[in-house]
């Protein structure tokens, strides 16, 4: 009989035992998991960072290259033709008159040229601004009659921007 007691009492503590070790490992796996988590959200922002910062990057070389053309054709009153890269697809190039450009952007002047990553302008953004009105100008290709338009979603690579002056205003047109 004493040996079945001392039996059963040593199964409880191998129990007791296992418990709290099972306890002790389950807690560090749950802090191993929560801490991976973590990392990887960490470096998914970074490099999401990085990327954003990388595309801001090339919207405003474009538009820097873009503004030269453009005050170069203003001051001369020529035409010019350039190449605009696409940043990303679909991205927009705007263009606004000075009161409804995108918040804290291009204030007191008359023109205004955004490249956005998205139809509202809210998010990424690089805009520049002119003392002169800056327009959109698309060709219907069926009947031939240019229109004018605030944005131009980027869809190609490429596209090639052919730029004019009509009287105080810089016409920026493409084709299709």
């Amino acid at each position: 009989m004493g040996f079945s007691i001392i039996h059963i009492t040593t199964e409880k503590m191998k129990n007791k035992k296992g418990v709290k070790f099972l306890g002790e490992h389950v807690v560090n796996l749950v802090l191993a998991v929560i801490v991976i988590v973590f990392l990887i959200y960490l470096i998914v922002k970074v490099y999401t960072l990085f990327v954003d910062d990388n595309k801001l990057k090339k919207a405003e070389d474009q538009l820097n290259k873009l503004s030269e053309v453009i005050n170069s054709v203003y001051a001369k009153g020529s035409e010019s033709k350039i190449e605009f890269f696409t940043i990303d697809k679909g991205w927009y190039l705007n263009s606004y008159f000075n009161t409804l450009a995108p918040e804290r952007e291009c204030k007191g002047k008359v023109g205004c040229l955004c490249v956005c990553d998205d139809f509202t302008c809210e998010n990424l953004k690089k805009c520049i601004d002119f003392h002169f009105s800056v327009q959109l100008v698309k060709t219907n290709p069926k009947i031939g009659v240019p229109y004018i338009m605030e944005k131009l979603k980027l869809l190609e690579p490429v596209y090639e921007l052919d730029i004019s002056k009509e009287k105080n205003v810089v016409k920026i047109k493409w084709k299709e």
